[in-house]
């Protein structure tokens, strides 16, 4: 019912051409029989049909694993039931652990499955303190090396960076390799937001993780000249000014951000970014003044 509804209106013409089909019959026994059973053939066979699909999708776990059944070749149906049985063994349902590395091993093994399903494998191994295998890291790599990268490629690197932040603790090396192979891959020369969002999450990956600003920033800065239209990509980069308490140069920026005339920025935004700028500039005002005042004795 929730996946099948687009196919309800086609099927009015077929049940119309049958009843007309029905009512054409010539009079007679066997001919009344027919109207008769036909229907509640049909009735029979909807219900039937309906009560298999409410029990495959009586839950999102049995849903995903008969999806799985249904569409083998498929990797986005092997990833979903991974990642739901994912979440049911970070919850403390221990017999979903090895379900879900079934399902997200097959998943990462079928043709244009993406870097998500080995993602999430290394996040499941820190979070739950099992070995983490190092396969997953080179298929990762190779993906990348392989494939045209796309926005989920783009949302795995994201979500095994932030895991950094806490959780995982992947070499440097190994980060710094798949970073490398994202930024300077051929598909995304001149591809706009799905560049600037490799740009802004190694910008954001050196620092939160290692607290690099000022190598950072320069990839906040390469986010806006690659997509320029896109609002975030000048917030992102004038609050890392900020942080650094760069106010000239932030001041600058928010101004040809204001200038820029960017369909979607609110005076909100201007606002608040000038807020912001103007407390770190009182508060580092402050910081010169009581540096500068002589001590007492």
């Amino acid at each position: 019912i929730a996946h099948e509804h687009r196919n309800y209106l086609a099927d009015f013409g077929i049940i119309l051409a049958l009843g007309a089909a029905v009512a054409q019959l010539p009079r007679g026994r066997l001919a009344s029989l027919i109207k008769i059973a036909a229907p509640a053939l049909f009735i029979i066979l909807l219900s039937y049909t309906t009560w298999i699909r409410s029990s495959q999708w009586s839950d999102n776990v049995t849903q995903a694993v008969y999806e799985v059944i249904h569409h083998p070749q498929s990797p986005r149906s092997a990833y979903a039931a991974g990642r739901i049985h994912a979440r049911l063994a970070l919850t403390g349902h221990t017999e979903s652990t090895g379900k879900a590395y079934h399902y997200l091993e097959r998943a990462s093994e079928l043709d244009y499955s993406g870097i998500l399903p080995d993602v999430i494998m290394i996040q499941l191994a820190f979070l739950l303190e099992r070995p983490v295998n190092n396969e997953w890291y080179e298929r990762i790599i190779a993906k990348l090396k392989h494939y045209p990268i796309k926005a989920a490629d783009l949302n795995g690197l994201h979500v095994l960076s932030s895991c950094q932040q806490n959780a995982c603790n992947t070499p440097r090396a190994t980060m710094e390799a798949i970073y490398d192979t994202v930024l300077n891959h051929d598909s995304l020369r001149n591809a706009g937001n799905r560049e600037a969002h490799a740009y802004t999450s190694y910008g954001f990956y050196l620092i939160n993780v290692h607290g690099e600003f000022r190598q950072g920033l320069e990839y906040f800065y390469h986010a806006v000249e690659a997509k320029p239209e896109t609002v975030q990509h000048w917030i992102n980069l004038i609050k890392v000014l900020v942080a650094m308490q760069r106010v000239e140069e932030a001041k600058q920026q928010l101004e040809l951000f204001r200038s820029s005339d960017i369909p979607g920025a609110t005076r909100r935004d201007f606002d608040r970014l000038t807020r912001m700028i103007e407390d770190i500039r009182l508060t580092s005002s402050q910081a010169e003044q009581d540096e500068a005042a002589p001590s007492g004795e």
